[in-house]
């Protein structure tokens, strides 16, 4: 769809509103005006940092600042769009959507409330601080790809030397070597394949395991 296409069902919308509607005025795509308020509205066919750019500008000119993009533009940032539009209401930036020819607001912009989110995030912070002093090791890298180091897998590993100088261990005596309080848990619900029965509450080294030991030896040291 190209960006003129997006024109004429955004400026139904906005006159169905009260608004006087025009197009290109100074640069801006699409500028309306009622009573008092400026509304500008940039159109893009696709999702980009220049039309945000571009509609951060435009807040320093208009009471109201939109962002147009066709349905599949969205579509195609499906994966990324809780992001996208959580950047939006940040920057207090709105957003019309064109579906069919046919324009709906799909973002508006209102204030932002830094507060209110920090206390909606409150216990992801709380978790983000607990793993980063149950953390041990200082091996991950910032910018590491794939499976990380996290605390998590620290205890499992310990688990794994555990077993590797026990042999085989009930879950009660891993514990009692290993120090990992969440022993039983990570045994039971083995999300790496690492351990395996040998019999009724006795534990062992899977294959998998094994690997992972010779995989991780260098941070067996783990205390």
């Amino acid at each position: 769809m190209e960006e003129t296409m997006l024109y004429q069902p955004i400026k139904c919308l906005l006159e169905s509103k009260g608004f006087l509607v025009k197009g290109e005025i100074k640069d801006i795509d699409i500028l309306a005006i009622k009573e008092d308020i400026t509304i500008a509205c940039e159109l893009k066919n696709t999702i980009s940092l220049k039309v945000i750019y571009q509609a951060i500008d435009r807040e320093k000119i208009a009471d109201i600042v939109y962002i147009g993009l066709p349905i599949k533009a969205l579509r195609s940032h499906k994966r990324d769009l809780k992001s996208f539009f959580y950047l939006l209401r940040r920057l207090e930036i709105g957003l019309i959507v064109v579906e069919k020819n046919v324009a709906r607001f799909e973002v508006e912009p209102k204030p932002f409330h830094m507060d209110k989110s920090i206390k909606k995030n409150n216990h992801r912070k709380k978790a983000l601080i607990k793993e980063f002093h149950e953390r041990k090791n200082m091996i991950t890298e910032g910018g590491t790809k794939g499976k990380k180091l996290t605390n998590y897998r620290e205890r499992a590993i310990k688990l794994l030397n555990g077993l590797d100088g026990l042999s085989y261990a009930t879950p009660k005596l891993l514990k009692a070597v290993t120090q990992v309080a969440d022993t039983y848990n990570i045994l039971y619900h083995n999300y790496d394949g690492w351990f395996e029965k040998k019999e009724h509450g006795v534990y062992m080294l899977s294959e998998q395991g094994k690997k992972a030991y010779t995989a991780y030896k260098d941070v067996l040291h783990i205390k």
